[in-house]
């Protein structure tokens, strides 16, 4: 879980990392500037979710998500942090 402030641990950027390198899975290519320095985003971030009539939810669902930005241009590509492993598939506030 991020610290106090929001931030990705030092622990956990390097989990991100790891599991984008893991065996399989070919480096990722820039889109737009072919480069493959990439750098992680300090902070998690997640869109908003829509809901009835295309309204925005402002609390509920959620999917949060790690970026990870292209060095050169800073094209952003967004992993998510459950599949990722940083955050845990189901809130600690419903755990029970």
């Amino acid at each position: 879980m991020p610290d106090d402030a929001g931030k990705l641990t030092d622990d956990e950027t390097k989990k991100v990392i790891a599991w984008l390198s893991k065996p399989g899975l070919p480096p990722a290519t820039c889109p737009i500037c072919g480069s493959k320095n990439w750098t992680v985003g300090a902070h998690l971030v997640q869109p908003l979710t829509l809901g009835p009539n295309n309204t925005l939810m402002t609390s509920g669902i959620g999917y949060p998500q790690i970026m990870v930005m292209s060095q050169p241009c800073g094209y952003t590509m967004y992993v998510n942090a459950v599949i990722a492993g940083i955050l845990p598939t189901t809130p600690a506030a419903e755990k029970k």
